[in-house]
């Protein structure tokens, strides 16, 4: 669903962004399905649907969730992705997270580490501080 809605897939190729007619790093309101404008888009710049598509793909594709004063990663990804890293800032403290696949999982987290140190339950406690932390995320079965 998220590629779908994703933008950038309206700039595949010259027929499609002409169609289109927005710019492909712009969240479209409408996406017309009307004879005569079927694909074309509508309302850029307008809209909080960026917002709701970065809140979508951080927070549920990629599963990084901040409450209070931890963090949790729980991924829900294809099997084909190897991993993937990410950098998170807090305050003044820089989150380096690494996610590792190596079963190709789509979901499941078998341990978290930060900074060398398994995390219980996953979570990892958020600073503030001018540090830089290195956030290992291995997928598995729990």
């Amino acid at each position: 669903m998220l590629r779908m809605l994703n933008p950038i897939e309206r700039a595949r190729d010259p027929e499609t962004v002409w169609r289109y007619g927005l710019e492909p790093y712009v969240v479209a309101a409408d996406v017309y399905g009307l004879p005569g404008h079927i694909g074309q888009g509508g309302w850029s710049w307008f809209t909080g649907s960026a917002a709701w598509m970065y809140r979508a793909w951080v927070e549920e594709v990629l599963g990084l969730k901040v409450r209070g004063d931890h963090m949790q990663l729980n991924p829900v990804i294809p099997g084909w992705w190897e991993g993937f890293r990410l950098r998170y800032r807090h305050g003044e403290a820089i989150y380096e997270i690494q996610v590792e696949n190596p079963e190709g999982c789509e979901r499941g987290v078998s341990w978290v580490e930060m900074d060398g140190q398994r995390m219980r339950n996953g979570m990892i406690p958020l600073d503030r501080s001018l540090v830089k932390h290195r956030i290992l995320v291995h997928m598995g079965k729990p």
